[in-house]
């Protein structure tokens, strides 16, 4: 007979203090330990360079359309 095995993932993400990290991760738990993310600043500048593009990329395409 064959074997059933069962798998469950869920994963989440969120934003803590650097300095909470050690008191929020517990060694005996692995799922409470992560590597530590992309700063909130670099995933912010991703954003914002992203929409400055398409913005940029929008304003050309309807003033050089319109001459």
């Amino acid at each position: 007979m064959g074997t059933s095995e069962t798998k469950f993932r869920f994963e989440t993400t969120d934003t803590v203090k650097l300095s909470d990290v050690d008191f929020l991760e517990n060694k005996g738990l692995p799922f409470t330990m992560s590597d530590s993310g992309e700063p909130f600043w670099g995933s912010l500048t991703s954003v914002a360079i992203a929409a400055g593009a398409t913005l940029l990329a929008v304003i050309l395409f309807f003033t050089v359309r319109t001459n």
